[in-house]
């Protein structure tokens, strides 16, 4: 009886982990984008934050019996899984993807805007206008990061986004299979190479990992209690995903049709099912617009034009290929 407790009490601190990560990186996603990116707004930030998961925590007392708690087995595989991050994580930020990354945080703390400066432009090879073209989503978690913790915790800065993306993953596993099976589910999933490589490495996927998975949890906690409390997370994370990931826009539009078509399977009032698409759609609206301001003008300026090019090669090549190989026979 007493180990049900604890793990009822991990599921729930869990839970409301995962709301309060989401609403600090709002309030940091905020700050950067108004140039206010400064530590002291950072630590105050984290009070709204505690206080909305709070609120939540009112809510998730009722509701946390619709979902199977954390087991101990899944607990000790979370616990493997930090051990290994923090004493075994990339020795540096060497990679491509990794030095983009980091720079732009540390950009971020030193000058409190997530947004280069004009005098940079037109340097060898268009680095800047290059790097100007990736989303600043994992950046901005780096800079929160470097700030609470230190710039040596960067290496180690994808322990609590991780560990939540799994805690998610297990509750949604769990939701259609035993809870056993769910334990089953997340060890094996948490021990494969690409979920290692990644995990150990600065890399946009591990936040668009925790954004995904919350998402799906909120959305089937929403359908099942009926509560509609719970869609404000999937939407919170749906906006981040959109600032982390390309294919974060590709989700909000498909999100906008799964959401209208579950909501109508359920019975939903009519005039609730239009309320939640008219605030969703305002959410998929401010995304393009900040998207539009940061960082799609040089997306479209510099990637799409190469990666277009490089399509018409591949299919020439193709093209090409074929043709030989077909001379070749009567």
């Amino acid at each position: 009886m007493q180990l049900k407790k604890v793990e009822k009490w991990i599921t729930m601190f869990l839970l409301l982990s995962s709301i309060f990560i989401s609403v600090v990186l709002v309030e940091a996603t905020v700050l950067a984008l108004t140039d206010q990116f400064k530590a002291i707004f950072i630590y105050l930030s984290l009070i709204p934050a505690f206080a909305i998961a709070m609120l939540f925590s009112t809510h998730l007392k009722k509701d946390v019996k619709f979902f199977h708690s954390i087991t101990i087995p899944c607990v000790l595989v979370f616990i493997l899984i930090s051990l290994l991050l923090i004493f075994y994580p990339h020795d540096s930020f060497g990679g491509a993807d990794q030095s983009v990354y980091s720079n732009l945080a540390s950009h971020l703390v030193n000058t409190s805007s997530i947004k280069l400066p004009s005098y940079l432009n037109n340097l060898t090879d268009n680095y800047v206008e290059k790097v100007q073209t990736w989303p600043k989503g994992y950046p901005i978690w780096l800079g929160i990061q470097q700030i609470l913790f230190g710039t040596l915790w960067m290496l180690r800065s994808n322990i609590i986004i991780i560990i939540l993306g799994l805690s998610s993953f297990f509750f949604v596993s769990a939701y259609f299979v035993r809870n056993k099976l769910g334990v089953i589910a997340t060890a094996l999933f948490s021990s494969s190479m690409p979920f290692l490589w990644f995990s150990r490495e600065a890399m946009s996927e591990n936040l668009s990992f925790f954004l995904l998975w919350s998402i799906i949890l909120f959305l089937f906690l929403s359908l099942k209690t009926k509560n509609h409390i719970y869609l404000i997370p999937v939407f919170i994370c749906s906006w981040l995903f959109g600032l982390t990931r390309y294919e974060g826009f590709l989700l909000q539009f498909v999100l906008l049709i799964v959401l209208f078509l579950l909501l109508l399977l359920n019975k939903v009032k009519f005039k609730m099912i239009l309320m939640t698409m008219a605030i969703y759609i305002l959410v998929l609206v401010s995304n393009i617009y900040i998207a539009n301001d940061i960082f799609l003008p040089s997306f479209f300026k510099n990637d799409v034009p190469q990666v277009s090019e490089s399509i018409k090669r591949d299919i020439s090549s193709i093209i090409t290929t074929t043709l030989a190989e077909n001379k070749n026979y009567p």
